[in-house]
């Protein structure tokens, strides 16, 4: 039958022997000779080589950024050093099965050591405060599903929590230490499944070369790469989706779908986008199953299907209604900011700009070619996968996916949609990657050397280099320089030091009005309550109302009497710095909209009654709230 043949034998496992097997029928027997056998483990050790000196390079660009130096160009030269090295290796033809895996890991785990060398010593990424305080209450209080009052939705879907805290009792190391492993590990899961799963649907060049496209991804370098449930989650889903196409093997199925059925529930307690993004993979991917199974007779995963749609839904309703209290603002923040750009009734956001620091014009050109690329390539792709005489019903369901990266592309032109239109990189990229790919190669032919395979190499870094542009702003890719400036998106060490502060002091699980930077080590290092408006909590509190006036008014004293604050902490680097977009004490509060905060707003609480300081560290100050009479 037409799926089943198109598949390699099923029994291959994910890690099959990954030195044997070659390419495509172009590898002749001519080509698998003496030379080759020698010379593969001499071009692996080159470009492992190449890609160590782009992460030293990477680690002399953040060592001189927090010294105050400029490691701009340092950082894009080790980011050049690791990619370069697989793009033109993976294009080629004449490379076996095994090499491909071989440094198809090693980009991908030099990438992921790229964020772990821009911070070696703690967590530093704004949900990794609220998973680091996560697996602390699941290790001090012995339980999970605790309140977590950075992020309440990381509480009720406990994966990463749990292994973790298994790690981190089995070795004795710090949750940091185990967190970091464990997203290493979850990685090295993506980069092979990923593999497996591409290479299933068109062979190993094409998944080698559809794999860098998805290191691509705007989020691949450093937000998939932090200690949170989703970088967990991803990885579980493209497992899950190579289990599910070796599931369509008669003779080993009832064990394929038992592993399964026990990966979709290990995503279904991770992370809900993603268990939400299998139901919609796996519903489709049957409807157009049952379309071909008329024809081919090919696997239809329709039980695969209902277990994980309803295993979702069960869990959202029954463990984690909270999900639609954290999603549903964000919902609706990109259907209004689409119909407002739709309807002209707002401008769209200035690109490649953040807090008034705007990207290099060099960076905003080649963000806006690597995105022209990947569109152009689509058809092209899609024509090929087309003409295939044994196309599967998988690489169908991942067109349409293709179609929803255009649907959603737009939405980066709006304030609202921005935040949508990027979480949704690391499924999509997945479509992108497969299709694109497919055009690629196509166009690098089946040439060792050549101008062709030199365009097709070209093109490929253009995009990956396209990709970290459009990530992050330029200004937050490196660490900052604390000593001379205040970096408003991430803690600064008076923060943490004032948590440590207080957790030793004072102790844990006091409820503190504080701005959305320093609430991130008060409620991981320092085990506080941080109080803020999606903190999930009955009221709906609005934090700014008691910072923003100038003067200690009856606003700030009910605001601060309702929601039973105990402490207040103010810090004048919100003052110095620049507006931040989404809000100094809530995330979108509505205060005085345009209007930066005043220093008199965060000093009138000296020498007030009902006020006492009890920590000043300069810049930062905290406040025990005694009285509101």
């Amino acid at each position: 039958m037409a799926c089943r043949e198109r598949s390699e034998k099923l029994s291959q496992s994910l890690f099959a022997d990954m030195s044997v097997a070659t390419d495509t029928q172009h590898y002749s027997s001519e080509n698998t000779g003496h030379a080759i056998i020698v010379g593969q483990p001499i071009i692996v050790a080159s470009c492992a080589l190449i890609m160590a000196f782009g992460l030293l390079l990477l680690a002399f660009a953040n060592y001189s950024s927090v010294h105050g130096g400029d490691g701009y160009w340092l950082f894009w030269g080790g980011i050049l050093a690791i990619i370069a090295p697989a793009i033109y290796r993976l294009v080629g033809v004449r490379i076996v099965r095994g090499e491909r895996i071989a440094i198809l890991v090693m980009e991908s785990t030099f990438l992921y050591l790229a964020k772990v060398v821009r911070e070696p010593t703690s967590f530093s990424f704004s949900d990794e405060f609220a998973h680091w305080r996560d697996a602390g209450n699941a290790l001090r209080l012995g339980h999970l599903f605790s309140f977590n009052p950075l992020i309440p939705t990381v509480g009720r879907y406990p994966g990463l929590t749990d292994v973790t805290v298994g790690v981190s009792r089995m070795t004795g190391l710090s949750v940091f230490i185990s967190g970091t492993v464990i997203i290493g590990v979850a990685r090295l899961v993506l980069y092979l499944a990923l593999f497996c799963v591409l290479e299933r649907l068109a062979g190993s060049r094409v998944a080698g070369v559809a794999s860098l496209i998805y290191f691509a991804d705007p989020n691949f370098l450093y937000w998939s790469a932090q200690f949170a449930y989703e970088s967990l989650a991803v990885p579980l889903l493209f497992f899950v989706i190579w289990l599910v196409l070796c599931a369509g093997d008669d003779n080993r199925r009832t064990a394929w779908v038992v592993a399964s059925l026990c990966s979709i529930s290990a995503l279904i307690i991770t992370h809900h986008v993603a268990s939400y993004a299998l139901a919609v993979i796996l519903l489709v991917w049957t409807i157009i199953a049952s379309l071909f199974h008329r024809r081919t007779g090919c696997y239809v995963p329709i039980g695969l299907t209902i277990y994980a749609t309803a295993g979702a839904a069960a869990w959202l309703a029954f463990v984690a209604p909270i999900t639609t209290h954290y999603l549903g603002p964000v919902f609706n923040r990109t259907i209004s900011g689409a119909l407002a750009l739709f309807l002209h009734q707002s401008p769209s956001r200035q690109l490649f700009a953040a807090n008034g620091k705007v990207a290099p014009s060099w960076e905003q050109g080649i963000a806006i070619v690597s995105v022209g690329m990947l569109v152009v390539a689509i058809p092209f792709g899609i024509q090929a996968i087309r003409r295939q005489a044994n196309s599967q019903p998988l690489q169908f369901t991942l067109i349409l996916g293709c179609l929803l990266y255009l649907a959603v592309l737009p939405l980066r032109l709006t304030a609202g949609g921005q935040e949508t239109a990027n979480r949704s990189s690391e499924y999509v990229f997945l479509s992108l990657g497969l299709v694109d790919a497919m055009a690629v190669v196509k166009l690098a032919g089946d040439r060792t050397v050549g101008l062709r395979k030199g365009l097709a190499s070209a093109l490929l870094a253009v995009v990956f280099l396209g990709g970290v542009a459009v990530s992050w702003t330029f200004y937050e890719r490196l660490q900052p320089d604390f000593a001379i400036s205040g970096e408003p998106t991430q803690p600064i060490p008076a923060a943490t030091a004032l948590a440590l502060w207080m957790e030793k002091n004072i102790g844990p699980n006091h409820r503190i009005g504080t701005d959305l930077v320093d609430d991130l080590p008060l409620g991981s290092y320092g085990e506080q309550m941080p109080v803020f408006g999606a903190a999930g909590e009955q009221g709906n509190p609005h934090v700014w109302q008691a910072f923003f006036p100038t003067t200690v008014n009856s606003l700030v004293r009910n605001e601060i009497s309702s929601d039973h604050l105990q402490y207040l902490i103010t810090d004048d680097l919100l003052v110095e710095g620049p507006q931040p977009t989404s809000g100094y004490f809530d995330p979108g509060e509505p205060a005085l909209p345009g209007e930066k905060l005043s220093m008199s707003s965060l000093s009138k609480f000296d020498g007030v009654s009902g006020f006492a300081r009890l920590y000043d560290a300069g810049s930062i100050v905290l406040y025990q709230v005694e009285s509101q009479q």
